[in-house]
């Protein structure tokens, strides 16, 4: 999936700053767990927004559990690219607040 700079410089300074580490997240925030995905994920829904950006949801399955991610995609210089990524609901769903989910 093609990540815009904005959010791959995001993802960057929580991995530098130990955000995934035991004593924050203690997992991977893309796959949502410590050790991977035992299947490929898949989208389960995309929808358009009406500021022309599109949310679509990731299912990545750990044995028979799975945790959704939720991808935010804007068309920038047309291509399509991540500019946010969300886990669960509230203040905190987005890798932009400043303790996001994990």
């Amino acid at each position: 999936m093609p990540v815009s700079t904005r959010l791959r410089e995001r993802l960057a300074w929580l991995n530098n700053h130990d955000y995934f580490a035991d004593v924050n997240c203690g997992e991977n925030y893309v796959d949502g767990n410590q050790v991977g995905l035992t299947r490929a994920p898949n989208a389960v829904s995309a929808t358009s927004n009406s500021d022309g950006t599109v949310t679509v949801v990731l299912r990545g399955y750990l044995n028979d559990n799975y945790r959704d991610l939720t991808v935010l995609m804007s068309l920038i210089h047309g291509t399509w690219l991540a500019t946010d990524l969300r886990r669960g609901t509230g203040p905190n769903a987005s890798i932009f607040s400043s303790h996001p989910n994990c």
